[in-house]
């Protein structure tokens, strides 16, 4: 049986959730408090951190790494396309996010760094070329371990909105992928509610408009 622990508000273990769904996994879900975190848990977690996945009497941490061993212990659930150029493209897109939309996301929020609005617009401008041509999910018409990786930052961007006032202007192939994430019943199914991400990311954006 596959366990998970989470928290609904950190997008890293929301990646875990969402690959989960996507490959109609069953599993046991653990809400872990981050803001006051159980002695419990703090013992069993090496890092410290969601999400943490129990398999089989071993324990895996890393949201990619997780992803990555459900794609390799459940081959039959499609959690990535065959063939090998298409996981290649995955990979490139995820370390592009890793290094451009995920951290300028969290410089943003805090208001650290002067250019940071200004390179998350280029990073939201670049976006298209990550992109499957055909889509319209990250790597063709299903939703895989790419989108899931990726997409929530995007469904947290409401704290950016809130705190910053930072206003995206969405190229159509991007604007194509958010709405096909939006609609896709999995994905409405993990979905967090708005107000928790903005109280959730309080704390990133101090000083802040409350």
């Amino acid at each position: 049986m596959l366990k998970l622990y989470t928290a609904q508000v950190c997008p890293f273990a929301h990646r875990c959730r969402l690959a989960l769904t996507f490959a109609h996994l069953e599993h046991e879900r653990v809400e872990i408090d981050l803001a006051d975190m159980p002695d419990w848990y703090r013992h069993i977690s090496p890092n410290q951190k969601v999400p943490l996945l129990e398999h089989n009497g071993h324990r895996i941490w890393e949201s990619a790494i997780i992803n990555e061993y459900l794609n390799e212990a459940f081959p039959d659930r499609n959690l990535l396309p065959q063939d090998p150029l298409l996981r290649v493209k995955f990979r490139l897109a995820v370390d592009w996010a890793g290094n451009h939309i995920i951290p300028t996301f969290y410089q943003v929020l805090r208001n650290e760094q002067a250019d940071a609005a200004e390179r998350m617009h280029k990073a939201i401008a670049d976006m298209p070329q990550w992109l499957s041509l055909e889509g319209p999910f990250w790597l063709g018409d299903q939703p895989s371990l790419a989108d899931a990786a990726i997409y929530p930052w995007f469904e947290r961007w409401v704290a950016l909105e809130h705190y910053r006032n930072f206003q995206a202007e969405w190229p159509a192939r991007v604007q194509t992928w958010l709405e096909a994430m939006r609609n896709h019943p999995q994905v409405q199914q993990e979905a967090g509610d708005p107000k928790r991400y903005v109280s959730g990311y309080a704390r990133y954006a101090t000083p802040a408009k409350v």
